[in-house]
């Protein structure tokens, strides 16, 4: 009869002969549910309203340079916000604000 304290040591001394091998394993399936998950996350969000704020976004921050106007190294920017739920008009701009960037000093 095997002894359950003798079949454990013999079971760990075969798993810790491969141990690179569970550790290469291990780290490829954990690779894997993160990209995985990360492309679930991303086509969740394309499927809703937040996908057209970060197409915005990412065409403002960026946009390529010689398609920004300048005038004496300034670069003037619009920035309007709205009323949103629970106005009377929630699309309407309800702030307007000017933001003007010097490129020298980056203020």
């Amino acid at each position: 009869m095997i002894r359950p304290k003798f079949y454990f040591s013999k079971i760990k001394r075969r798993f810790l002969g491969h141990v690179w091998l569970a550790r290469a394993v291990l780290l490829f399936t954990s690779l894997t549910v993160v990209v995985l998950g990360l492309l679930g996350l991303f086509s969740i969000v394309k499927k809703t309203p937040l996908s057209y704020y970060l197409e915005v976004a990412h065409a403002f921050l960026f946009a390529p340079q010689n398609q920004i106007k300048s005038n004496d190294d300034r670069t003037n920017i619009l920035i309007l916000g709205r009323g949103g739920q629970g106005h009377d008009a929630p699309d309407l701009t309800d702030t307007m604000m000017l933001a003007s960037v010097h490129h020298e000093s980056g203020g």
